[in-house]
């Protein structure tokens, strides 16, 4: 549980504003680091339960599909940390173009008086 919401504050400090606080390079590394860990034990431990279930080998307590259901989402949030990574770092690079907040032509019908 612990580890689930160090993730979700890691990924919400990418795009929230009091993220901000902290430096930028830092929490780029523990997303990457985190897509890293998660995707890869998640991709892993799936195959092997997959694998396991095609076998046929007996599994302990809990069906095959709440295995293959974690380990899914281990995979998945390992993604999300790479997409947040991804979108975030360019967002801040240089040679990205943000789409301007839309402003209407001084001439048009919606300008307001101190636009024309």
């Amino acid at each position: 549980m612990l580890l689930a919401l160090l993730a979700g504050a890691i990924l919400l400090s990418l795009v929230a504003p009091w993220g901000q606080r902290i430096s930028r390079r830092l929490r780029a590394s523990l997303a990457w680091l985190g897509f890293a860990v998660m995707a890869s034990i998640g991709l892993l431990r799936l195959a092997a339960t997959l694998a396991e279930v095609i076998a046929g080998d007996p599994f302990g307590l809990l069906t095959p599909a709440i295995y293959i259901y974690v380990y899914t989402c281990f995979s998945v949030l390992g993604v999300t940390f790479a997409i947040t990574a991804w979108r975030t770092q360019a967002r801040s690079s240089p040679g990205f173009n943000a789409p301007a907040a839309h402003s209407p032509k001084p001439d048009s019908p919606d300008a307001s008086p101190e636009d024309r």
